[in-house]
């Protein structure tokens, strides 16, 4: 997929912030664009929000190749089924 944003796609407001920002730091607009998007991607991977990449194996995959994934019996498949797993849940202490 290829997606290109000009920033005359932007809003108004915004186009004259990016037009200041890259004055500011002397860059072209779609340098800093793009710089943005790198940014806004890594801050993401960072916080375990995007998807793995093609060829990226995530820590579910490898654990289910080696068996690993429900391999505890006599447990619930998800702990969190059962409201006793849960009651501290969210809490700081």
């Amino acid at each position: 997929m290829h997606a290109r944003l000009n920033p005359e796609d932007l809003d108004p407001n915004d186009q004259k912030e990016l037009e200041a920002l890259a004055s500011e730091t002397g860059k072209d607009v779609g340098q800093l664009l793009r710089e943005l998007v790198h940014e806004a991607l890594a801050e993401r991977k960072r916080n375990g929000q995007a998807p793995p990449r093609d060829g990226e194996v995530t820590l579910y995959d490898a654990l289910n190749r080696q068996g690993l994934i429900g391999c505890v019996e006599g447990l619930p498949a998800d702990l969190s089924s059962n409201p006793k797993h849960m009651e501290a849940f969210g809490r700081r202490e």
